[in-house]
């Protein structure tokens, strides 16, 4: 497996070796030059000599010498060509690594908070007044704790208000519907005498007026109204005498109007009887006579009786409650019932103080001892430190690789947890760089007291996995406008291969196609261009086994953890 410091003294060996080198071939040419000069410098310095001699020596002398100059140029000139076709020919030596196979992990790094996947905020069942508090913000609780206790005695007035207005309401109810009742049966019974009497007039009057038509003159007609008519007259005295009784035994005082009523009534009886006197004939009625003034005081007892019976329906008619009526009255006896059942239960739970529905941190707290709380506002918030869970940012270059269901390592403050991606938002939302990103979250598997809520986390999704794939160092591949590519080795040349690459880890990047394994890749391009002879420099430290590259790259895993 190729770490980065491996490449990197790589790189510095491959430079110490092209120093060398070059290095060589400075000295080479200096000695070269050097030797140029001694020998130029000897040649003129036998030019000199001879020039000073030139008179002693002989002529042919001259012709030699020439000779000796023109082979020294010759010499100069074939070691310089030798020197520039033996510098064109080198090979120029460079850092490369082989192809290898190995297991190789892509996996997307990132931060984000840790949070609580559940939480409530507790209420005061009632006004109750906090006593006896025994929590402090962020305090850990466990399932069960006694938060908090309450002085009940305003609930406990609540709750008998309740209780009385529930048993008022209960006995309202009851008797509106009694008399309801009542009042349905005194109509009921009141329709049925009307349909009843109603016939029995009709029949009485006929009666009568056959009964008239035995009469032999208009004296006895006269005389059987006269007689009726004191029935009439005298039936209200006494109905006007009994209400005066009535008054009297319940000590009301009789009114003005009854009297007067009572008053003209007599009045009436006795001018009837005067105009009984004045009648020409016996004031004793016949037999026919007397039958007729009986049936006639029978047909007005039937007429007071149905008006009797009217005025009883009339009144009893408004008093009987419809079904909406009933329904209503039903609807608010349930409604006080409800507010004491409510009352029950805000006294008893009020009474049993605030417990932990669970395992968790006190993240909100609005009150101390002695403080009043409603109902409506909330005095603390409980969030689970059980089900924990780490909100991360995912950039649209990294949304296609997460998905649900893959496993993370989480690390928070130096401790290590199991994780899995259990949501991936469908909305992006600006991040603090202000391009889009996309929520998710990862739930911790394995949380313990060290879970810190709203601290940071570091968390590594293993998004993708490869076994024995093909491998070559990630600085190795370069792209341009027509994809990835890399530089190989092959016959001693530089050659530019196009690649297809798949998942990619920190170190390492998958090769799906283009290279084989045990292909020479070059991994310091500098100065170098395709087609170039080149020489590869593969060290033990390059060229690793697939057990290693695997080993390496678990290394790699735990050292992300760390």
């Amino acid at each position: 497996m190729y770490r980065l410091d491996v490449a990197a003294r790589n790189k510095a060996k491959m430079k110490r070796s092209w120093k060398q080198q070059n290095h060589k071939e400075v000295e080479i040419e200096m000695r070269k030059k050097d030797k140029i000069e001694s020998i130029t410098e000897n040649g003129l310095e036998t030019t000199d000599r001879k020039k000073a001699k030139k008179a002693k020596k002989p002529q042919n002398k001259k012709i030699v010498k020439r000779c000796i100059l023109g082979g020294v140029a010759v010499l100069v000139i074939g070691v310089i060509v030798y020197g520039n076709v033996a510098a064109k020919n080198a090979k120029f030596p460079v850092a490369a690594v082989s192809v290898v196979r190995g297991d190789i992990e892509e996996s997307l790094s990132t931060s984000g908070t840790v949070q609580s996947e559940i939480s409530k905020a507790y209420f005061p069942p009632a006004e109750v007044a906090v006593k006896n508090l025994k929590v402090s913000l962020g305090d850990a609780v466990k399932e069960g704790d006694l938060l908090m206790e309450y002085n009940t005695e305003i609930a406990e007035y609540k709750q008998k208000q309740a209780e009385l207005q529930a048993k008022s309401s209960s006995n309202g109810y009851a008797g509106q519907m009694y008399d309801s009742q009542i009042q349905e049966q005194k109509y009921v019974d009141a329709q049925n005498n009307l349909m009843n009497v109603e016939p029995m007039i009709y029949s009485q009057k006929e009666y009568i007026k056959q009964c008239e038509s035995w009469l032999e003159d208009d004296i006895s007609r006269k005389k059987v109204d006269i007689y009726h008519e004191q029935y009439v007259v005298q039936k209200e005295i006494n109905s006007l005498n009994e209400e005066q009784a009535v008054a009297a035994s319940e000590g009301r005082k009789i009114g003005e109007g009854v009297l007067q009523s009572l008053e003209h009534a007599q009045n009436e009886q006795e001018r009837l009887n005067l105009e009984l006197k004045l009648l020409d004939e016996d004031v004793e009625l016949t037999q026919v006579e007397r039958a007729i003034v009986d049936q006639k005081n029978k047909l007005t007892d039937l007429e007071d009786f149905k008006a009797k019976q009217e005025s009883i329906r009339d009144s009893a008619e408004p008093q009987v409650l419809n079904p909406y009526e009933k329904g209503k009255l039903s609807a608010d006896h349930q409604l006080q019932k409800l507010a004491l059942d409510e009352a029950d239960k805000d006294l008893a739970e009020a009474l049993g103080g605030v417990t932990a529905d669970f395992n968790g941190i006190v993240t909100e707290l609005s009150v101390q001892d002695g403080s009043l709380a409603t109902p409506e506002t909330a005095i603390l918030k409980l969030e689970s430190s059980d089900q924990v869970k780490v909100t991360i940012n995912v950039s649209k270059y990294d949304l296609e690789k997460i998905a649900l269901l893959q496993t993370a390592e989480v690390n928070i403050s130096g401790h290590t947890y199991e994780g899995k991606v259990t949501k991936i938002n469908r909305m992006a939302t600006t991040g603090s760089s202000g391009t889009p990103v996309v929520g998710a979250e990862v739930h911790i598997e394995n949380p313990d007291d060290y879970i810190y809520l709203g601290v940071e986390a570091k968390v590594k999704v293993h998004t993708n996995k490869a076994e024995n794939a093909l491998l070559i160092p990630v600085e190795v591949v370069g792209a341009d406008k027509d994809g990835d590519f890399c530089y190989v080795i092959e016959n001693e040349t530089v050659v530019k291969k196009r690649l297809k690459t798949g998942i990619a880890s920190d170190l390492y990047v998958e090769v799906l196609e283009g290279l084989s394994e045990g292909d020479q890749v070059i991994t310091d391009t500098t100065n170098i261009t395709e087609g170039m002879p080149v020489t590869a420099m593969l060290t033990e430290e390059t060229t690793e086994t697939a057990e290693q590259v695997t080993e390496a790259s678990e290394n790699e895993n735990a050292g992300t953890e760390e």
